[in-house]
Parts: C-alpha cells; structure tokens; sequence
C-alpha cells in the first residue's frame, strides 16, 4: 500500500517518502520522523471512528496532531460497514 501511494504521487511529480517504522506508541515514531526530517507537512489517515469508540480505543492521528512540528492533513476513512442488524440504516 505504501509503494502504490508513492508510485502514485512520483506519477503526478509530487515529492513523496513513505517510511515503514514499528513501534508500541505509532504517533512517536510518525513525530520523530517528522522532526528528524524536517517535514513540511504530514497526511495521515483516519478511521473515522467518534464519540465513545474513539474515546476507548485511542487515536494515532489525535496524537499526531497534538505533538506534530508541522501541519497535518487529515485525510478521513471509508465508512465502517454496520454489523447486521446493529443500528440504524
């Protein structure tokens, strides 16, 4: 997924690094990097969870944008399919 969204972006002559970093606390590894690197600006996606379910699970990209040197672009999720049956249509 990361090579295809680079390829993409090198396709339309847009500068793009992709950097695959594993870490316990995801938004430090994406800060750091951004630090080290002297980002300009960061895209990050987004689940598009809200209310009580993002409140429980935790966010990357709120951390992000709390802690990040730079701007970020928050680029939203697809929709999450409701369970059958669970929930208004």
């Amino acid at each position: 997924m990361l090579e295809a969204a680079r390829e993409r972006a090198t396709a339309e002559e847009i500068p793009c690094e992709s950097i695959l970093a594993l870490d316990d606390r995801p938004y430090m590894s994406i800060v750091r990097e951004a630090r080290e690197r002297k980002i300009s600006l960061l895209v990050v996606g987004s689940h598009g969870r809200s209310g009580l379910q993002a409140l429980l699970m935790g966010s990357v990209c709120r951390d992000v944008i709390g802690h990040a040197p730079c701007p970020v672009l928050v680029v939203p999720g697809r929709p999450l399919p409701r369970e059958a049956g669970g929930g208004e249509q």
